[in-house]
């Protein structure tokens, strides 16, 4: 058996996420990796899904992939073509030439801060271009946000947790309980 990876672009949304791994739980799809993130285009994201399996099978599945509400786009991630993106720092306020092949995701102009993405090949040729240093690299798919200096400060207590969804099994245990009776 060989890992396959399957992208799918679809509407990002309430529960878009878990509509997906229902899907793949109900078809009993066991999943080797899953890689999430916002897509740079408006309202729309996209997934990386690790699936094990023989190449009809991984056929089968995007074909099922595809009936699935809000799904754009089902396609097969060859190891060539594995996005990757990389942080590059410049000279700050330095002009950044636009390069094919190569999508600058988040800018951070005055530090110098840069998030590209594009093919391996393709990024190298970018960062020696604007002389740039590279800060980090992943070919997961996925872009974290531009770390920021400042640190973030948050307001207010959160709600919810282990203790929260503790209550709440307790109660519909409690209700089931009653209701059988």
């Amino acid at each position: 058996m060989t890992n396959h990876t399957i992208g799918i672009e679809m509407q990002d949304g309430l529960g878009a996420l878990q509509r997906l791994l229902l899907l793949l739980g109900q078809r009993n799809i066991v999943i080797q990796h899953l890689t999430v993130q916002t897509a740079p285009h408006e309202g729309s994201m996209v997934a990386h899904v690790g699936i094990e399996g023989d190449p009809r099978r991984a056929e089968w599945i995007m074909r099922q992939l595809f009936r699935h509400k809000g799904v754009r786009r089902v396609y097969r991630v060859e190891p060539s073509q594995q996005p990757t993106w990389m942080e590059v720092q410049v000279a700050p306020q330095q002009e950044i030439q636009r390069t094919d092949g190569v999508t600058v995701l988040e800018e951070d102009h005055t530090h110098g801060r840069y998030r590209v993405t594009g093919c391996q090949h393709d990024l190298t040729r970018w960062v020696e271009l604007h002389a740039g240093q590279v800060q980090a690299v992943s070919q997961t798919g996925l872009w974290p946000r531009l770390r920021n200096a400042d640190p973030v400060r948050t307001v207010g207590k959160l709600q919810g947790g282990m203790a929260s969804e503790r209550k709440v099994i307790l109660r519909r245990q409690r209700r089931s309980r009653v209701a059988s009776r």
